[in-house]
């Protein structure tokens, strides 16, 4: 490697620093994806003897930016982008970057990347169509920026990882996602989960994913119920789901659509009432996730006569994964 890098690792003897190349000049412009996740790596492989911890985290961040100034010289249209906690990173930096980034169509990134990185993407991306943020405690300002300039944002996941004041502050940023989305997933462990009001307001969903520990992080799930999602084609709730017959009219609502269900895949998450909600309101799922008891296999038989378009289904059954397709079932055997 050159530039700065060489000049600091030369000069060190806190840590010794074996790089083995494969091929990189062979890197051309058929390269689409770039991880910006350092050890391990398809391109170096870096071994450290570390005896000055802070002397080291310095010598990677030069890597890392030696690397990505590589990168952005290579390629001339990425389409896809993951940065993992790099905050200190900017590409006013890197000539060329402008022109490598101006198709980016999916990026994946931290909160708490800085600012300047955020509003410099929001300068030159404008067409992303996949975006995952991972909430950790820091929220950068400048996430606002670079989704509010979206123009063809398809697809939007947000997976929270810290309680620490982000339920208002997110539920903000969503009025800036711009209402052509069509794939919306929310995954948490936390109880700060921000209030699912705002779901309403993309009635173009075709896809809604949500996955929460408990029953409670459903907040103001009441007020989906009624709403109507025309589109909507996918329903999956992998954890626990919303109390008090709310999904269920929901279901009623939204059903008849639906194409796909995958409901509560933890062992005691099953519902005959919901499933027999399924059985009436989605006549033309292909694909079903769902709990059923030992005890409630007329419910099954249900199910099988009233989604008549039903290709495979996985059950949970007395904690037992069992995953058929329909033609698996012989009619005389079952009665169905």
């Amino acid at each position: 490697m050159a530039g700065m890098l060489d000049t600091h690792l030369r000069n060190s003897k806190a840590c010794q620093v074996k790089i083995r190349y494969f091929g990189f000049k062979s890197l051309n412009n058929d390269v689409k994806q770039l991880d910006l996740i350092l050890i391990p790596t398809p391109v170096l492989a870096l071994k450290f003897m570390v005896r000055q911890p802070i002397i080291l985290a310095l010598h990677v961040t030069l890597i890392k930016l030696e690397v990505l100034q590589m990168f952005m010289k290579e390629i001339s249209s990425l389409r896809s982008l993951t940065f993992t906690s790099v905050p200190y990173i900017t590409f006013s930096l890197y000539p060329g970057a402008k022109d490598c980034l101006k198709n980016l169509s999916e990026l994946r990134c931290c909160s708490n990347i800085s600012t300047e990185l955020f509003y410099q993407l929001s300068q030159t991306c404008y067409n992303i169509q996949s975006l995952t943020i991972e909430f950790k405690r820091i929220i950068s300002n400048g996430i606002a920026d670079i989704i509010s300039v979206q123009r063809s944002l398809k697809q939007f996941d947000m997976i929270l990882y810290d309680d620490y004041s982000m339920a208002n502050i997110i539920f903000s940023l969503m009025s800036k996602v711009p209402k052509t989305l069509i794939k919306l997933g929310i995954y948490s462990s936390v109880y700060c989960t921000p209030s699912l009001s705002f779901i309403a307001n993309f009635s173009n969903l075709q896809e809604l994913e949500l996955s929460f520990d408990l029953e409670e992080f459903f907040v103001d799930f009441e007020k989906l119920q009624y709403v109507i999602f025309s589109q909507l084609q996918v329903l999956k709730i992998w954890d626990a789901f919303p109390s008090d017959g709310l999904l269920i009219k929901f279901l009623e609502n939204n059903g008849k659509n639906l194409k796909e269900i995958y409901i509560g895949e933890i062992e005691d998450c099953n519902d005959n009432s919901l499933n027999l909600a399924i059985s009436k309101f989605c006549p033309m799922l292909t694909k079903l996730s769902t709990g059923i008891k030992n005890n409630e296999l007329e419910t099954l038989k249900i199910i099988f006569n009233s989604c008549k378009y039903l290709e495979s289904i996985k059950i949970w059954c007395g904690g037992v994964i069992k995953k058929f397709k329909v033609t698996d079932f012989d009619d005389d055997e079952y009665n169905i």
